[in-house]
């Protein structure tokens, strides 16, 4: 259920906003978040937790240049040119 409801995010971020990093930002954020959620509610290992937790802050620390982008409205969007180099 996790994976089902982080893949409808993920394409939904990027339907709306084009960009590819935005909806891997979020969709690593829901997922966490749900995992953290179902750890606590469920019976799961707590390795779970970690792996929610741990597994966003990776997602999020290699995204650290998309995200400096991002901010600075330098992103590319999905669909448009990548400009002369």
């Amino acid at each position: 259920l996790v994976a089902v409801a982080t893949l409808i995010v993920f394409v939904g971020v990027i339907l709306v906003t084009r960009y590819s990093s935005m909806g891997s930002l979020v969709g690593s954020a829901v997922a966490g978040v749900l995992v953290a959620i179902a750890t606590a509610t469920i019976p799961l290992d707590p390795w779970m937790y970690l792996y929610a937790v741990g597994g966003t802050g990776l997602v999020w620390l290699f995204h650290h240049d998309n995200i400096t982008r991002l901010l600075a409205g330098q992103e590319r969007k999905i669909g448009t040119p990548r400009p002369e180099e």
